[in-house]
């Protein structure tokens, strides 16, 4: 007989059958199987123990899709993370004016992690990656990068491919205020990001602007460094310290 899973690869495992399930909708069994990739028996019994506690629904012909107690957890996550709650409003409108997927990235030690994707209906959008981390050396990740202190700087870069482009790259962004990505992240997409600051200048998250090469995002690289600047005033001492 195979040995019990341990509680955190249970839990591991749920989080699996929960991500499937909201990136690519309700399904059967066999479809969360074959996403997962977890044996059925396993899914069977994860699904019968989300639906127990509301994280999963059943629904018409079998399937499955995400429960409403999920949805009280998003609202009260909401209002517990002021970087969101701030946020949401100016990346919305961003997201309107420039019809292109708009995310807010958290800084979390060498990396930046979302934690806002918005993503346009109207019109063809890049699908952004909502569990992605990106290190600070790369890409959007410069746009936060640039203005750490220059210890901090040197520890994120060393060793790190380019990094001799890569200083070159903060410099612009000091000028610019904005770092932007050809391909780093998303092949064929483009991206611009700007710091979200403190008033001492220390970057805490970026605000993002997606699409796909051909819609030229870097047009919009003064929305984007002026939306950072506005979420960046909102944030109270209380709230930065939140973050």
């Amino acid at each position: 007989m195979a040995p019990a899973p341990s509680t955190a690869q249970t839990a591991d495992r749920a989080f699996e059958v929960l991500d499937a399930i909201a990136d690519e909708g309700a399904g059967r069994l066999t479809d969360i199987v074959a996403r997962t990739g977890l044996e059925r028996r396993v899914v069977s019994r994860l699904l019968a123990s989300l639906v127990r506690a509301d994280l999963i629904e059943p629904g018409p012909g079998g399937t499955y899709d995400l429960g409403s107690r999920l949805i009280e957890i998003g609202e009260l996550a909401e209002t517990r993370n002021p970087l969101r709650a701030k946020s949401r409003p100016v990346a919305q409108e961003l997201m309107i004016r420039t019809r292109a997927s708009t995310v807010i990235h958290r800084v979390r030690g060498s990396e930046l992690s979302p934690v806002l994707v918005l993503t346009p209906t109207d019109v063809l959008a890049v699908s952004y990656p909502k569990r992605s981390r990106i290190p600070l050396h790369l890409g959007i990740g410069r746009a936060a990068l640039a203005w750490l202190p220059p210890g901090e700087v040197a520890a994120v870069i060393d060793g790190a491919p380019l990094d001799h482009e890569v200083e070159a790259e903060l410099d612009r962004v000091r000028a610019t205020g904005v770092a932007i990505s050809h391909g780093e992240l998303v092949r064929g997409v483009t991206a611009v990001g700007a710091a979200i600051r403190t008033p001492e200048g220390r970057p805490v998250a970026v605000v993002v602007v997606a699409a796909p090469e051909g819609a030229h995002p870097e047009r919009y690289a003064d929305q984007v460094a002026a939306a950072a600047k506005q979420i960046s005033s909102s944030l109270t001492p209380a709230d930065r310290q939140r973050i």
